[in-house]
């Protein structure tokens, strides 16, 4: 499979073969193309490595070029690399929309690229005979399939659900990262909505145009004035300060 998006980039890492993962990133631009349509921008330069002794997997735009780094435990797990460099790529996707491109929702933007990877699972289960790598395992895609189901069963709290005040929901804002479990309900919430209503994933990519003053918040009654649809719907549903 040949993608033809130079600005993003597989470089070298601690690892010592990086073909599997050349060709993983290659597959996931594929399904993006689809999923994204005209949204679907790669302005920036972006390269991706993997480093199995990092704390987590992300984007760094403090870096020149932009790199995401991985953290993966093989790169023969390639459920693992579609999960972790979906969602990085999707915080790539969204960072070409922003006019400010280093501003970041956190707790927003993470249920997205949460969700969006877990839909690039379901897609890379479906398509699976599509990417190269199914010349080696055939029935790989199975363990995809298996893969998506274990990330849906992990345990849940209710924390982001009980910011229901703007004090609440600043302070979450400054953890959340640390705390991935505690949006896993909404993620997947979301997730069930994207799988539904995957027409409409391209609108994900403007949020930051509906940020309101509070830099915590969003305008939901603009956003679904331009773009009504189920996705928007079940975000405003997610949002806990009404």
């Amino acid at each position: 499979m040949i993608v033809n998006d130079q600005s993003i980039q597989v470089v070298n890492s601690m690892d010592s073969d990086i073909s599997d993962l050349r060709e993983i990133n290659d597959f996931i631009l594929s399904i993006f193309r689809d999923i994204w349509g005209a949204e679907y921008k790669t302005a920036e330069k972006c390269e991706i490595y993997n480093d199995p002794n990092s704390s987590c997997p992300m984007l760094m735009i403090e870096e020149i070029p932009l790199k995401i780094r991985l953290k993966l435990t093989s790169l023969k797990y390639w459920a693992q690399a579609i999960f972790q460099l979906s969602h990085e790529l999707c915080h790539y996707i969204i960072r070409q929309h922003k006019y400010d491109k280093d501003f970041i929702l956190g707790w927003f933007e993470e249920i997205i690229c949460e969700a969006v990877s877990l839909y690039t699972l379901e897609i890379a289960y479906k398509k699976w005979k599509s990417c190269s790598l199914s010349e080696q395992g055939p029935e790989y895609n199975i363990k995809i399939y298996d893969y998506l189901q274990k990330e849906l069963a992990q345990d849940e709290t209710d924390a982001l659900a009980k910011c229901t005040t703007l004090q609440l929901l600043a302070e979450y804002e400054k953890r959340h990262i640390h705390d991935r479990d505690s949006h896993r309900h909404e993620r997947n919430r979301l997730y069930k909505s994207i799988s539904i209503d995957s027409k409409n994933i391209p609108i994900l990519c403007k949020y930051a145009d509906y940020i309101n003053q509070d830099k915590l918040t969003l305008d939901f009654d603009s956003w679904d004035k331009n773009y009504p649809c189920l996705i928007l719907k079940e975000l405003r549903n997610i949002q806990p300060v009404r």
